[in-house]
């Protein structure tokens, strides 16, 4: 590992900034070319997206108090 610490590195840095590299874009970053990828066009706005955990239909109960802690 500590013979190719730099490459390590570099691959490192372009995951970091590409999240994916298929295997020519390695080889090519690894002899310093950086990889060249097409911007894609700005998509449409995404609605934000619903909890994954299932609603139970009921309304949290309000805070009531009485659990606040106390200095020993």
């Amino acid at each position: 590992m500590t013979e190719k610490r730099d490459d390590l590195e570099t691959l490192a840095k372009g995951l970091l900034e590409y999240e994916t590299l298929s295997g020519e874009e390695i080889v090519a970053l690894l002899k310093g070319v950086q990889p060249v990828r097409e911007e894609s066009p700005p998509s449409a706005p995404q609605p934000p997206r619903a909890s994954a955990v299932p609603s139970t239909g009921r309304k949290p109960e309000p805070d009531v108090g009485g659990m606040e802690p106390h200095p020993v």
